[in-house]
């Protein structure tokens, strides 16, 4: 759809999410129980850190789960990717013409990613000093461990994917990393519950052996069921440790479901996302899982009253009570770092008037 054509789009339900919003402003009408929660899941367009922290703040107040954007547009050092590398304590990485390549020694670039991270995590610090009321909770994004390594290079140029040594020292090295690093995000954020959303998009590559070489002749060995389990025990127990949730974002559903016992969260992919995986969603529920589900496509909108009908009825379709719906976090589908941002912030806006009207409907049932 043409750029000019979606902001149109927007502008038309700007109005109609304004007056729902004046309305919730008046009172909520819906036993808090039912209560949807809505996030974002990291990307967002541009450079402006602190209008950014302020848009997604403003929309995902209390009791929505708020976040601290990656803003890409800024370079190479300011992807989700980047912020991994950034907190990792003892590997150091470098770029390359083919990506990021650990290195001994000093790294500029991870110095700059490490560099940016902290300005936003002042930027964070700066909007919530002048907030009248503590947020609920805040959200940060970085790459799962499978996709670092995947995304990560050896020194001879080879993918560190392809060494379990070199998958566990990275895993370890991220975990130490994080553990220092919250520091600063509990001094940013002191009254709020944090909570990790590890993103693994390769995740399903690597564990069926998809991932080729650098030749691109072959590709890697997979990655063994019972690595991903113990590495994402160690890792959820860890965050735990710190009084962290955790949650995994873009990964194929059927490891989301070997994780479920030991994630708080788990996001279901919005790019394949189809009616029958409903039964997935349920499953999940059923067992306690807290589920995230794309729903506002960032390039074509739906309004807030048939979507939210389209989700209550898929609900109860499965099986699912109007009690469950604490369970269920809904997030956008797309990448709201292609659209401007006040096109982003429409985006929010649409998710948590989405989230409203869902609560209404349980209530009225």
């Amino acid at each position: 759809m043409p750029r000019v054509q979606r902001i149109a789009q927007y502008a038309s339900i700007d109005h109609e999410m304004l007056s729902q919003k004046q309305g919730m402003d008046a009172g909520v009408t819906f036993d808090q129980r039912y209560f949807v929660r809505c996030t974002g899941l990291g990307n967002w367009s541009g450079s402006d850190v602190i209008d950014t922290v302020h848009r997604v703040r403003g929309e995902l107040g209390s009791p929505h789960l708020s976040y601290l954007p990656a803003l890409p547009d800024r370079g190479y050092a300011a992807s989700t990717l980047a912020r991994s590398i950034a907190v990792l304590d003892g590997l150091e990485a470098d770029g390359a013409s083919f990506g990021w390549r650990l290195v001994s020694g000093y790294s500029r670039e991870a110095e700059k990613a490490r560099s940016l991270f902290t300005s936003d995590l002042n930027a964070l610090a700066d909007t919530v000093g002048k907030e009248s009321a503590s947020g609920n909770a805040l959200k940060l994004q970085f790459c799962g461990p499978f996709t670092l390594a995947s995304s990560l290079h050896l020194p001879q140029g080879e993918r560190a994917i392809a060494d379990y040594g070199a998958v566990r020292d990275i895993r370890d090295a991220f975990i130490a990393g994080l553990g220092s690093w919250l520091k600063l995000v509990r001094e940013a954020v002191p009254d709020e519950q944090i909570i990790i959303q590890f993103d693994e998009p390769d995740l399903g590559a690597a564990m069926a052996g998809q991932i080729s070489t650098a030749s691109e002749l072959r590709t890697y060995r997979a990655i063994k069921p019972e690595i991903l389990e113990s590495s994402y025990e160690l890792l959820a127990q860890e965050m735990k440790n710190h009084n962290v949730f955790t949650a995994v974002a873009n990964a194929p559903h059927p490891y989301l479901a070997s994780l479920q016992s030991t994630v708080n969260a788990s996001a279901f992919s919005s790019k394949n996302f189809e009616e029958r995986d409903w039964e997935k969603v349920a499953t999940l529920i059923e067992a306690g899982q807290q589920v995230w589900l794309g729903v506002a496509d960032t390039h074509q909108v739906q309004s807030v009253s048939s979507l939210a009908h389209s989700l209550w009825k898929s609900w109860r379709t499965v099986g699912l009570s109007a009690d469950q719906l604490s369970g269920l976090t809904l997030t956008e589908r797309g990448d709201l770092s292609e659209i401007s941002s006040p096109q982003a912030t429409a985006v929010l806006r649409h998710l948590t008037e989405t989230a409203r009207a869902v609560s209404e409907i349980a209530q009225d049932q």
